[in-house]
C-alpha cells in the first residue's frame, strides 16, 4: 500500500499518530534530562551542606581543645567538663553516621581520610582522658602540648583534606549538571 493510494482519514490519523509517537519520545527525553539535572543539583547541594557541617565540627573541636587548654592551665580535676567519648561528640556522631557511609561510596580516597579522620578522633578524645587523670601534675601539659594538639592538627588536616575532596565532587556534580 503506498501512500498516494489512502484514504484522507487514514493519512489523518497516520500523521497524527506519528506526531503522538515524536511527542511522547520528547517528553521521555526530557523527563530523563530533568531528572538528571535534578540529581547533579541535589548533590551540589547536599555536599555544600555536608562541608558546611564539617567546618562546623571542625570549629567545634577547636573550642573542646581551647576548653582543654583552659582545664589543665587550672589543674582542677573538678571543673573537667569535657566530653571523652568520641562517639557523643557531634564528630563522632557524624562518623558514625549512615550519611558518613553513603559518603564513602563517592571515592575510595574520600573513605580512607574520613578513616584516618575518625582514628586521630578518637585518639585525640583519647588524650584529653589521659589529661583529667593526671590533671593536677605537669604531666596533663606535657600530654597536651606533644599529643593532644598535634592530634587535633591531624583531625584538622583530615577535614581539610575532606572538604576539598566534597568540593572535587561537587563542582564535577555541577559540570555534570550544567
Amino acid at each position: 500500500m503506498r501512500w498516494a493510494n489512502l484514504k484522507i482519514g487514514t493519512k489523518i490519523g497516520l500523521s497524527f499518530s506519528l506526531i503522538l509517537g515524536l511527542l511522547l519520545a520528547l517528553s521521555i527525553f526530557n523527563f530523563i534530562g530533568v531528572s538528571r539535572v535534578y540529581r547533579s543539583g541535589r548533590e551540589v547541594l547536599n555536599t555544600g551542606n555536608l562541608m558546611n557541617t564539617l567546618t562546623l565540627r571542625e570549629i567545634d573541636h577547636l573550642l573542646w581543645s581551647e576548653r582543654l587548654n583552659e582545664l589543665v592551665d587550672l589543674g582542677d580535676p573538678s571543673e573537667f567538663d569535657l566530653e571523652l567519648d568520641p562517639t557523643r561528640c557531634r564528630l563522632g556522631q557524624w562518623l558514625n553516621s549512615e550519611e558518613r557511609r553513603q559518603v564513602e561510596e563517592l571515592s575510595p580516597e574520600l573513605a580512607k581520610t574520613l578513616q584516618e579522620l575518625s582514628e586521630h578522633h578518637v585518639h585525640m578524645h583519647g588524650t584529653a582522658a589521659r589529661i583529667r587523670d593526671v590533671l593536677e601534675t605537669a604531666q596533663a601539659k606535657q600530654i597536651f602540648w606533644n599529643e593532644t594538639k598535634p592530634a587535633l592538627e591531624e583531625l584538622r588536616a583530615r577535614l581539610t583534606k575532606t572538604r576539598t575532596l566534597l568540593e572535587e565532587y561537587r563542582l564535577a556534580a555541577a559540570d555534570q549538571m550544567s
